[in-house]
Order: C-alpha cells, then structure tokens, then sequence
C-alpha cells in the first residue's frame, strides 16, 4: 500500500550539521514538489540555484509494518542528495531525472520518524543531462513526489514478458525481500477478458495467437501471482 508524503515539509535553502539533530523555527512550511529557488523569467543567474539545501518531513505509517518491506521512494530530485530517517544515514544517492527507492524496513517505525534529506543542486559533469551541452536550464530541489510503499516481506519487483509471432511467451519475474521465504508463483494469461491458460512455469507455447496489427490491435493480459504463507501479491 502506497503512502504518499508530499505535503507538510520544512525547508531551509542552505545546510548545517544540527540540522540533522533538529530544524531552526524559521524553516519554511512547503509541499512537494517543491523547487529550491523560483527563478524570474529574464535576468537571471544560471548559478543561483545550484546550492545545498534541507528538508524536513515528520511523519507515521497507518498501517501494520510488522514482517513488511517498506520502501521509500523519491521520484525526482535534483541533484544528489544525502538521506537521514530518525538518526541513521540511508546513503549518498544520484537522482537527477530519475527515480530512486530505499529499503527502511526495520528502520522506520509506525509513529514519529523524522526523515531529513539534504539536497545538493550543484551541477556534475558526470550526471546526464551534464556533462555536455544543453540549451536550458535545470533546477533544484525535491521536485517530484516521495511516498512509503509497504510490501509483503517478499514481493515481485517486476515481471518481463517477451512473446513472439509464433506464440512463445517467456516470463521473467523478478523477486525482492526476503526471497529465502517458501513461495509460488503463477499465471492466468487472458484474452478479451477472459482466461484462456493458468500455468505455474515461466515458459509455454500459445496456440495461433491473435497477434497485433493496426487494423486489428489485439492484446493480451497477463495475471501473474506471489502465493506465501502470509498472503498474496
């Protein structure tokens, strides 16, 4: 279950190390997204918001975490940023574009966590889209949502499908968490909604597909299924 935690941060647009014990009242009060610096439309410095700046969000989890993964998840922040969630450091991390999820099971608790993230928005050459020549400019800041997902102790973290013209379908579940955990995996593959296979392996033969075209753009669904002692996912 996802939890989402973009409302009710403090910021500070500079960093100093008792922060990390607590937050000066000045701090601002903002949502995510948020940006470090709102520039002008014209005459403006290209430098003026590449600079280190704080967050602070408190929060709980309504949600039984016993036995659970819990991830937290920040889908955009630029540039780097270093990560605290109630004392202990969660490590360095290179966002940029791009999304990035952090295991604190065990760490978080279901009252009173107190996250700090520090966020550097200096520009590095080693981090697209730097490095080489861009026509406009970046920004900084904790600029895309963050949520807590909480996760059966063992999950699937993504299932690849790949199926040719000749009705060969190969499945690639990836798992996470705590994969030494007794499980099953299966699959209901449907057309036109409805179940036309349930198998457990990841590798079968489908007869005469009903393959995609533009005057006729069939699709099929695949239904695939973590079975443990706890539950489903």
């Amino acid at each position: 279950m996802k939890h989402p935690l973009n409302f009710g941060w403090r910021f500070m647009p500079c960093y100093k190390q008792s922060f990390l014990g607590q937050f000066p009242e000045q701090a601002q009060l903002i949502d995510l997204p948020h940006t470090n610096l709102e520039l002008p439309r014209d005459y403006f410095d290209e430098d003026s918001y590449q600079f280190i700046s704080s967050y602070e969000k408190v929060f709980d989890i309504d949600e039984n975490i016993k036995n659970k993964t819990v991830l937290l998840t920040f889908h955009g922040l630029m540039l780097r940023a270093k990560i605290y969630l109630n004392g202990a450091f969660l490590g360095d991390y290179i966002s940029g574009y791009l999304p990035f999820s952090i295991d604190i099971s065990g760490i978080v608790k279901t009252k009173n966590n107190r996250l700090v993230v520090i966020v550097d928005s200096k520009e590095d050459t080693s981090v697209p889209p730097f490095g080489g020549v861009i026509d406009y400019l970046t920004f900084g800041g904790i600029y895309r949502e963050v949520d807590l997902d909480v996760k059966p102790n063992i999950y699937l973290e993504r299932v690849f499908v790949n199926g040719d013209m000749d009705g060969k379908l190969v499945i690639k579940p990836t798992l996470a968490g705590n994969r030494s955990l007794n499980y099953e995996i299966s699959h209901k593959l449907l057309f036109n909604e409805q179940v036309i296979k349930e198998f457990s392996v990841n590798e079968i033969q489908v007869d005469k597909p009903h393959l995609w075209s533009l005057e006729t753009p069939h699709l099929y669904t695949l239904l695939t299924t973590l079975k443990t002692a706890s539950g489903f996912d």
